[in-house]
């Protein structure tokens, strides 16, 4: 009996549980690979992976380069992370969005929250926006690119007539958050098993809550696209 073969394409992702949620999800005995692309320039022509994989996941920093293969309804989030081969035609959705989609209302519900803030200005800010925007909620962004020093921010003041709030980080991995909040504050990490943002949060009156959701959720979402 064959079983699927499967990839993730990123950088840096040797951390990654990939392997291990879609053994649990699909079989053990699925083959999924790692490929850990460091340049732009390395990374597989789609051709190559037509011919070698059933099933794609892409992460940081190369969600936007497989964009061109969205189907009609991925369209609107502006980067793909996920690619099936139907016949060997490519075609790219993106579970991230279609995940958050489910999750934002669930995350609104259990903290009451009334107020998003997002952290960063990448594909991930973008999707998070996009779906707050549709739901009718409020919400603020705060990135390098607007020129904001996110340790430095004085969150508590800019924001304290809110009574409820979720910072929602869609930073890289690398960054590391230590800045102040206080039992207003729910911070949602869309990185999962992120050490030092978990130990930021230990002893403070915040909440810390990181994105093993969205990581098993898109994973599901993942294997309904790649129909398996």
């Amino acid at each position: 009996m064959s079983y699927p073969r499967l990839a993730l394409i990123g950088k840096d992702i040797a951390h990654s549980r990939s392997p291990e949620i879609y053994r649990r999800l699909i079989s053990p005995n699925i083959l999924y690979e790692l490929i850990d692309i460091k340049d732009h320039a390395n990374l597989p022509p789609i051709d190559l992976l037509a011919s070698t994989y059933v099933g794609v996941n892409i992460t940081a920093p190369w969600k936007i380069n497989y964009f061109k293969y969205a189907v009609e309804e991925a369209k609107k989030w502006s980067a793909v992370n996920c690619i099936r081969f139907k016949n060997g035609i490519p075609e790219a959705t993106n579970t991230d969005a279609t995940a958050l989609q489910e999750i934002i209302p669930l995350m609104k519900k259990r903290h009451g929250c009334n107020t998003w803030v997002i952290l960063g200005d990448g594909s991930m800010a973008k999707v998070v926006a996009l779906i707050l925007t549709e739901m009718g909620e409020s919400f603020s962004t705060h990135s390098r690119k607007l020129g904001d020093e996110l340790n430095q921010l004085d969150l508590i003041e800019k924001y304290k007539t809110h009574p409820k709030k979720i910072l929602v980080n869609t930073c890289a991995r690398e960054f590391k958050f230590e800045n102040k909040l206080d039992a207003t504050w729910v911070f949602w990490d869309l990185n999962y098993a992120h050490k030092a943002n978990k130990e930021a949060a230990q002893g403070q009156p915040w909440s810390y809550v990181d994105g093993s959701e969205l990581l098993e959720t898109q994973a599901q979402h993942a294997v309904k696209f790649w129909k398996l």
